[in-house]
């Protein structure tokens, strides 16, 4: 009977390691309303500055943000990492914010495990993963209505004009109060619709490389004698896949000679999902040239 329960136990704990659930948290630095796509299905009703996913399977999905104010354009994103080397599952976070060139840019922002993660903010909008389609949301519609009342001279007739072009409408009205006086009511309504949608897919487009996967690549880099070939492995297995800035520290430390590891921080930061951590690889150095050479190449 106790085999039986210590077999049950068992399972039940390996179920639950197989079925890791991520979190991901989505907001904008400037409070612009979005809606965020993941493979190809809106997430959530209303636009919203902030969206938090729960219960999501997948290490990865194909997502776009579409602002609400449709002349900001799209964002998209063909691999949104949602799961990371050091934890499993995890909490993960991106914001949305302008980079140098004026685009908005969804970055990553954080990756925590989810059993150390704090909870949302209550104001956070929390959604399942949702696979039913929604309509497509209607953007940039903007209405405009303008009245305007005076009084005219004598008038001896009512004149009721409508002119309609496109979206425009114009309605003029004079109205006679038998003394000789008459009132004007003008209105005018404008609808703006809104402009074609500009679509900045983000770079890189892969997605991060998984715990085994960089062990391999350590033990390959372990297995060669010359710190040239390591350097060779190291940026083949590099493009195909991405890594956290944690990563990119332990190949560096993996080769010998500090021209090989300053190419290789160089090379892996277009590949690097938090780029906002990457100061962590001068660790790597032994030289402060190095951090500064590094510094010139990412700022330039």
């Amino acid at each position: 009977m106790n085999k039986v329960l210590l077999v049950l136990i068992g399972l039940l704990a390996f179920a639950d390691f197989s079925f890791a659930q991520n979190n991901l948290t989505v907001f904008s630095e400037d409070g612009l309303p979005f809606y965020l796509i993941l493979n190809g299905i809106r997430q959530n009703e209303q636009p919203e500055t902030n969206v938090r996913m729960e219960a999501l399977n997948a290490d990865y999905y194909a997502s776009k943000i579409i602002f609400n104010d449709a002349s900001l354009g799209e964002i998209e994103k063909k691999f949104l990492n949602i799961s990371g080397p050091e934890c499993n599952p995890c909490d993960v976070t991106y914001k949305i914010k302008y980079d140098k060139k004026g685009n908005l840019v969804m970055k990553a922002y954080n990756f925590t495990p989810v059993a150390t993660a704090l909870p949302p903010p209550t104001n956070v909008t929390v959604v399942n993963y949702n696979t039913r389609p929604m309509p497509v949301p209607v953007l940039g519609v903007q209405v405009t209505e303008t009245t305007t009342t005076h009084n005219m001279g004598n008038s001896d007739n009512v004149n009721v004009g409508v002119n309609v072009g496109g979206f425009n409408m114009g309605v003029n009205v004079n109205v006679n109060d038998g003394f000789g006086n008459s009132t004007h009511t003008s209105t005018t309504t404008t609808t703006t619709v809104a402009p074609a949608r500009m679509v900045v897919i983000e770079e890189p487009s892969c997605p991060l490389m998984g715990p085994g996967s960089f062990s391999a690549l350590l033990s390959s880099m372990d297995k060669k004698s010359f710190d040239e070939e390591k350097l060779a492995i190291a940026k083949q297995a590099t493009g195909p896949s991405c890594l956290m800035v944690s990563q990119v520290k332990k190949v560096m430390d993996a080769l010998e000679w500090e021209d090989n590891k300053l190419d290789y921080a160089k090379y892996a930061y277009s590949y690097c999902i938090d780029q906002h951590n990457y100061f962590q690889v001068n660790d790597a150095f032994e030289w402060d040239s190095s951090t500064e050479d590094l510094d010139d190449y990412l700022n330039n």
